[in-house]
């Protein structure tokens, strides 16, 4: 059995992503959870666009 992959990403929060109590709004989790998964599939080794390309196939988000 393989071993699990995990990476971690570091962001600067820009301020038009804040509220006025300095918090992210919460629309924009989605979006700061596709620079991590990007980052998931590039630690593996795969380009998303060429795959996409290459393969026709797809990693849709379907549940969150």
């Amino acid at each position: 059995m393989s071993q699990p992959v995990s990476t971690s990403v570091t962001l600067k929060v820009p301020y038009y992503d804040v509220d006025l109590m300095q918090i992210v709004w919460h629309g924009n989790y989605l979006k700061y959870f596709e620079v991590a998964r990007q980052a998931l599939f590039k630690k593996c080794g795969v380009d998303m666009q060429h795959y996409t390309e290459d393969t026709r196939y797809v990693f849709p988000v379907v549940r969150s």
